[in-house]
């Protein structure tokens, strides 16, 4: 009896190592594509990611529209990063030029992307986007801000934000990266430089 117990023992043990070779890839598979695996349920990751990717990239443009809800008015900025520096204006203003300040996750000890949600996938012209929706933190301030991420490089290509002390308007900014039209000429000596 011991013995046919231990049998059968044995061959339940061999029936259920066999069905979880069967079964666990499949479920570790769908965890992945379902971002409940571990290493994929931050979803603030692709943030940071894009973030970093706008940080150390030496060239970058940036078109911005602010418009206002109530009116509908909207004003344009243009933006030019190069090196370590950064080129400004309203649409037909003058060029002014900056020292380049990296866009912080840390914000006086604590993160400054967070409350983040993949929200889907969309298109900018061909190329497929991941939607994702988040608040920012800086000093005094949050901001409420959708980012389309493109799928293949993982850069941001397009955010729309809503900032916390001006909920009557909304800014949409659109990326791209490098290279940069010929800078503009612009008298250094009057170059800004960001408090500390």
């Amino acid at each position: 009896m011991k013995r046919e117990d231990a049998t059968n023992r044995a061959k339940r043990h061999v029936l259920a190592m066999k069905i979880s070779s069967i079964f666990l890839p499949a479920i570790a598979l769908t965890a992945l594509v379902c971002g409940n695996a571990h290493a994929s349920t931050d979803a603030c990751q692709p943030i940071r990611n894009a973030i970093d990717q706008q940080n150390e990239a030496q060239q970058m443009q940036v078109s911005a529209a602010v418009t206002y809800i109530d009116s509908g008015r909207s004003y344009y900025y243009d933006t030019l990063y190069s090196g370590s520096k950064v080129y400004s204006r309203n649409r037909n203003g003058p060029w002014e030029v900056g020292m380049r300040r990296i866009v912080p996750v840390i914000v006086d000890g604590r993160p400054a992307i967070y409350d983040c949600r993949f929200v889907g996938t969309d298109h900018i012209g061909s190329a497929t986007v991941m939607a994702y929706t988040y608040r920012r933190f800086i000093p005094d301030h949050t901001m409420d801000v959708r980012a389309l991420i493109d799928a293949a490089d993982g850069k941001f290509l397009q955010t729309e934000i809503v900032f916390g002390p001006f909920p009557d308007h909304k800014t949409k900014y659109n990326f791209s990266y490098g290279p940069n039209p010929p800078l503009p000429t612009v008298d250094e000596r009057t170059l800004w430089h960001p408090p500390h």
